[in-house]
């Protein structure tokens, strides 16, 4: 249980967050220190790879569902809103974000200093706030893929995105047939970021990519209307799995 280097046992209120609430067999709380040594880097290193979930409790569905607007709290980023729901998620484990790369050894402006981010459904559009606010850090976010992602900001913040990467792909979509999370929360308010590799077919090879953030070529095609009922393709991928039933990106297998 826990996070990072942090093992907990019948927490209390006033441990740390990721400690509240856990449960086991002995009555008493036990948090283990943090490491005291990182591996020596080798040449081979090159930092952190951050993978965060999607959607995996009714709690989280519910806060993918509302679609009112927050101010980015930063202030390179002047009249920029992103979606509160994704916000409060990334807010809650900023911190522990951090501590948990310094801890692997992951640290800004050293070798070690470049991330990779991806994540599916919600953890895409997590993701894509972990992007920016990382490597404002001081972090060299390296290029990315993120998996359905839905809308996270308004222009402002799409303007913004693109000018803090200065590449010509900032990160890459994927997306996938008519599935509907990529078409909320809805545009013109919200408008998506980077580049898109849209899947139209069943196999690896339908692929069409769009560099544009909003190309009707690719997942735009559809509009929300027409792919409101096809929400089983949210969680299909040709690149996850070969299409066994009950698998996919919404499922991890150990």
């Amino acid at each position: 249980c826990g996070g990072g280097n942090a093992c907990c046992k019948f927490g209390y209120d006033a441990d740390p967050v990721e400690c509240r609430g856990a449960n086991a067999s002995a009555p008493h709380h036990v948090c283990t220190a943090v490491a005291p040594t990182v591996p020596p880097a080798s040449a081979e290193d090159f930092g952190c790879v951050l993978s965060i979930r999607g959607s995996k409790t009714f709690t989280n569905a519910l806060h993918d569902a509302f679609f009112w607007s927050d101010e980015l709290p930063h202030e390179d980023c002047e009249g920029c809103q992103v979606f509160d729901g994704f916000w409060r998620v990334w807010s809650g484990i900023d911190s522990k974000v951090e501590r948990v790369l310094i801890d692997n050894g992951c640290i800004p402006g050293t070798p070690q200093g470049t991330i990779l981010i991806t994540g599916h459904s919600l953890g895409a559009a997590v993701a894509t706030l972990a992007m920016y606010m990382l490597q404002l850090r001081g972090y060299s976010v390296g290029l990315s893929y993120n998996f359905a992602s839905p809308r996270i900001g308004n222009d402002a913040f799409h303007d913004v995105f693109a000018k803090v990467f200065n590449r010509s792909v900032s990160v890459y979509r994927i997306t996938r047939a008519r599935d509907p999370v990529v078409h909320v929360p809805p545009l013109p308010i919200y408008h998506h970021v980077g580049s898109e590799a849209y899947f139209h077919g069943n196999t690896p090879d339908a692929v069409v990519v769009c560099m544009g953030s909003e190309d009707p070529e690719c997942a735009d095609r559809y509009s929300l209307l027409e792919t409101i009922i096809f929400g089983y393709d949210h969680c299909k991928s040709e690149l996850a799995t070969e299409n066994i039933p009950g698998l996919g990106l919404c499922q991890c297998i150990v």
